[in-house]
C-alpha cells in the first residue's frame, strides 16, 4: 500500500498558512496532491485551490497565534465539500458559495478531489455591509441563478482579469465585489429579522451556561427565554442547524480544545469528555471521529 509522503503534506500545510491563515490539515489519501494558484502573483486576495481529499481546521490555538480578521468567500468550482462554523454545516456543490470568518474556529471537509475559488477580504469590509455577518457564515448560497449567481460570476471575472487589473485595480473592484456579496446574502436571507437574531443569540448564551453539565430540556429552555418550543426549533432551523447538533458541536469543540491544551495534558481523555457533559464513551468517540476525522487519542498525539 502506498504511504502518504509526510513532507509533501507538510509543504501543503505551509502553503495554506502563507496564503490564507494558520490552519491544521490532515488526510488519509496516499495519492494526495494539492495546488494553490494566485490570480495575481504575490497577492493572496484571490486564489484557486485544487486538491484531493482532506480535512482542514482552524482552531482556537491557531486563532491565538495568528489573529487575522479575515472573511473567506469560497466558490465551489468542481466537486463538493462541507464547511462548518458556529454549529452550522453547509454542503457546497458546483456554483455554490459560502463565507466563513477567521476570527472563529471552522472546519472544511472534502471527500473527493475539488476546485475552489477563494476570495480573501478584510473582515471590516464585509461587516460594514452585512451587520449580521456572524450569523451568515457556513451557509450554502445556491449559485445557479439570481443574486448569488451574479455575485459569484463577478468574483470569477475579477479573478480571471486580476493580472491585467494589477494591485490597484483589484483593490478598487474589491469594494464592488463586497457590495454584491453582501446584497446577495441579504436577498437570500431576507426572511431573518433582527429580532430573531437577538433572540437566537440570547438562547445560545442560555444553553452555554449548562454546556458542561445537564442541559434542561428544550421546552424548559424555551420557557426560560419566554418563547414557545416551536419558536425555539424555528430559530435553530433558520440558522441552518438543530439544537441537538449545535449542542453536540459545542461540546466536541470544547473537548478538542482541552485535548490540545498543554495545561490539561495530564488529564485523561475520559475525564475531559465527562467534564464536557458526555456520559457515554462509545457515543462520544463515534461523534468525535465523525466531526474531526480522527480519534481523541490521535488528535492529542498530534498536539504534543
Amino acid at each position: 500500500m502506498t504511504q502518504l509522503d509526510p513532507k509533501s503534506f507538510e509543504h501543503w500545510q505551509e502553503r495554506l498558512w502563507s496564503t490564507y491563515v494558520r490552519l491544521e490539515s490532515q488526510t488519509d489519501d496516499a495519492s494526495f496532491f494539492g495546488h494553490v494558484r494566485e490570480a495575481l502573483p504575490n497577492s493572496n486576495a484571490l486564489s484557486f485551490v485544487h486538491s484531493t481529499r482532506q480535512i482542514t481546521e482552524r482552531t482556537n490555538a491557531n486563532i491565538r497565534s495568528d489573529p487575522q480578521e479575515v472573511v473567506i468567500f469560497a466558490i465551489q468550482a468542481s466537486g463538493y465539500g462541507f464547511v462548518e462554523q458556529a454549529g452550522r454545516q453547509a454542503r457546497l456543490e458546483k456554483g455554490d458559495f459560502t463565507i466563513y470568518e477567521t476570527t472563529r474556529p471552522y472546519r472544511l471537509l472534502f471527500d473527493t478531489p475539488f476546485d475552489q475559488l477563494i476570495f480573501r477580504m478584510p473582515r471590516h469590509l464585509l461587516e460594514r455591509r452585512l451587520p449580521n455577518l456572524s450569523y451568515q457564515t457556513a451557509r450554502r448560497f445556491h449559485g445557479q441563478k439570481g443574486a448569488v449567481a451574479l455575485a459569484a460570476g463577478f468574483v470569477f471575472q475579477l479573478a480571471k482579469n486580476a493580472e491585467s487589473l494589477g494591485t490597484g485595480g483589484l483593490e478598487t473592484f474589491t469594494s464592488s465585489a463586497a457590495d454584491l456579496i453582501a446584497n446577495a446574502i441579504q436577498f437570500e436571507t431576507s426572511g431573518v429579522d433582527d429580532a430573531d437574531l437577538l433572540r437566537f443569540e440570547r438562547l445560545q448564551a442560555r444553553i452555554l451556561r449548562y454546556i458542561r453539565s445537564s442541559i434542561p430540556d428544550y421546552k424548559e429552555l424555551a420557557e426560560m427565554e419566554g418563547m414557545s418550543l416551536r419558536t425555539l426549533h424555528r430559530l435553530f432551523q433558520i440558522h441552518g442547524m438543530t439544537p441537538g447538533k449545535w449542542i453536540l458541536d459545542q461540546r466536541l469543540d470544547g473537548v478538542a480544545d482541552d485535548l490540545r491544551a498543554v495545561a490539561l495534558k495530564s488529564r485523561s481523555i475520559t475525564e475531559i469528555a465527562f467534564s464536557w457533559g458526555f456520559n457515554d464513551l462509545s457515543s462520544f468517540n463515534r461523534a468525535f471521529k465523525t466531526k474531526f476525522g480522527l480519534s481523541p487519542r490521535a488528535l492529542r498525539s498530534q498536539a504534543f
